[in-house]
């Protein structure tokens, strides 16, 4: 079992009754993905949808360790279902399956089962409908960017990205959000090496 502080609890809310409808443990964004849920859990956010509301993700507690997590999730759990709430909690909670890997060939007969097809536009926009608007808690934000510092791009990987932005005309409004954000932050040292490479190769042409 992971003894890091690494995760927290959550509820889901359903704004057409104003309740709790479910509580779970996780890590990183798992609160906010609606996908991979048990079939109560996938009815309720559909018929939310379909009735024009929302589902809201309430952090309770986070910066956890993962046994502390799930005894947490059971006492949050075992509270509704005392006060009379209608949860979409299949089990009492505290039995996750974190850490389970994929075998590589179960991996490959999902892709495979997957390739080709393609999900409708309606099918897209009740998806992505929970994610417009909604921000993500800062712990969640510093974990994902933790996991990316240090890396370096493949020059594949480089490629791809430069193909996939060439033609690319970015709107005044775009442009004008990036700087907004960027004012008064620092550059690093790699970037200020770099724009000064830039504005050599700028004067010697």
């Amino acid at each position: 079992m992971a003894t890091s502080d690494t995760f927290y609890v959550y509820e889901h809310w359903r704004l057409d009754r104003d309740e709790c409808f479910y509580v779970g443990k996780g890590k990183g964004g798992r609160a906010y993905k609606m996908r991979d849920r048990n079939r109560f859990h996938t009815a309720i956010v559909q018929k939310i949808q379909r009735d024009g509301f929302a589902v809201e993700v309430r952090i309770v507690s986070f910066g956890l360790t993962e046994e502390a997590a799930f005894v947490l999730e059971k006492e949050r759990i075992a509270f509704w279902r005392n006060a009379g709430a209608d949860l979409a909690n299949a089990t009492n909670g505290g039995d996750g399956v974190s850490g389970l890997k994929m075998s590589a060939e179960a991996r490959l007969k999902m892709r495979n089962a997957k390739l080709g097809t393609k999900q409708s536009a309606e099918a897209i926009q009740k998806r992505i409908a929970p994610l417009i608007g909604r921000k993500q808690p800062e712990h969640a934000i510093e974990q994902g960017a933790a996991k990316r510092r240090g890396k370096k791009l493949s020059d594949e990987h480089k490629a791809k990205l430069s193909t996939a932005h060439k033609g690319k005309i970015v709107s005044e409004a775009a442009r004008k959000s990036l700087s907004e954000a960027n004012k008064g932050r620092p550059w690093s040292e790699a970037r200020r090496a770099a724009h000064e490479i830039f504005l050599a190769k700028k004067e010697s042409t």
